[in-house]
């Protein structure tokens, strides 16, 4: 299957001019809050592009319609000189400014953690993409602390998949009653679609309940709850503001510590996929199941467009 590209330079379409020249084309979309990043491989001597630039990255065949890879600043640009010359140009996504970075103090009170979402959003212009509008917080500190950093704690947490994407900002949770949440997209591939798969077990403890305990300050006691039922438990000590906090906790850390039993790594021709949505694998002997997206690294070259694809269940 022949791929295509297009490619935008500062807002101008410069495809045609890489399409004769460009000898490889590398996109490595990321999960979590780790900057995307595009890569250009251009054949012969080229002058520099600037710093900062920006690169618009669009992937797909001459069967289906292209797919917006994002919105790119250039960071590095190394040449190579020989018998055959090459500039390598690097580009990394543009939602991570220097601004999600600063340290800043704030005080959250009796909001809900998508409320929390909203103002940090509204504060750097991005759209917000959550679903924890039932869990509430009666106070929340961010001390001295970056809203990137913040926001990557509050996401470890409560198990949320937090990243930031095409100017918005993703909290969403990873389990729903139970299961890896509907909201996120899904993708599906048998292991005839696949050309190379590698499945293995973790040999992590899988644990059927979770037991928060904390000590309430108001009557001086030792408080538990327990979120799942029977053995193993996974031990919680925390500092809880309140039963329900640590109900919310507890069930997190119960899926955390439940995910991940299994990783592996999928090769196989290149298609619209996205890192952080689900991948539903069948046709394997014992490894069907719905799988987490951790990252896919795009190639594009003259042998055609091929991904990589890292899971974990």
């Amino acid at each position: 299957m022949q791929p295509i590209y297009k490619i935008e330079a500062n807002g101008v379409d410069v495809t045609k001019q890489l399409n004769s020249e460009t000898s490889e084309i590398t996109f490595n979309d990321e999960a979590g809050i780790v900057s995307d990043e595009i890569t250009l491989r251009v054949e012969g001597l080229h002058k520099r592009p600037k710093r900062d630039d920006e690169l618009k990255l669009w992937l797909g065949t001459k069967k289906t319609s292209l797919f917006y890879c994002g919105l790119f600043k250039v960071s590095r640009t190394p040449v190579s000189y020989g018998e055959e010359n090459f500039l390598h140009i690097t580009a990394t996504a543009v939602d991570f400014s220097k601004n999600l970075k600063v340290k800043r103090s704030q005080t959250f009170e009796k909001c809900s953690i998508k409320q929390v979402c909203q103002i940090i959003a509204t504060r750097h212009g991005l759209t917000l993409k959550s679903d924890f509008d039932e869990i509430f917080i009666l106070h929340l500190e961010q001390t001295m602390e970056s809203d990137l950093h913040f926001l990557k704690r509050i996401s470890q947490e409560y198990n949320a998949l937090f990243s930031i994407k095409n100017n918005t900002l993703i909290f969403v949770k990873r389990v729903k009653e139970g299961q890896k949440s509907n909201d996120l997209p899904r993708f599906y591939l048998s292991k005839t679609d696949i050309n190379n798969i590698r499945i293995e077990p973790t040999n992590k403890t899988s644990y059927n309940s979770c037991k928060a305990v904390w000590r309430d300050i108001k009557s001086n006691s030792q408080k538990s709850l327990i979120v799942g039922d029977g053995e193993p438990i996974y031990m919680l000590r925390d500092a809880f503001e309140s039963e329900s906090d640590a109900r919310a906790k507890a069930e997190a850390a119960l899926q955390k510590a439940n995910s991940g039993t299994k990783e592996g790594s999928i090769k196989c021709d290149g298609f619209e996929i996205y890192a952080g949505a689900i991948l539903v694998l069948n046709g394997t002997l014992e490894d069907d199941d719905e799988y987490h997206i951790k990252r896919v690294d795009h190639i594009v070259n003259k042998s055609g467009w091929h991904i990589t694809i890292k899971i974990e269940n």
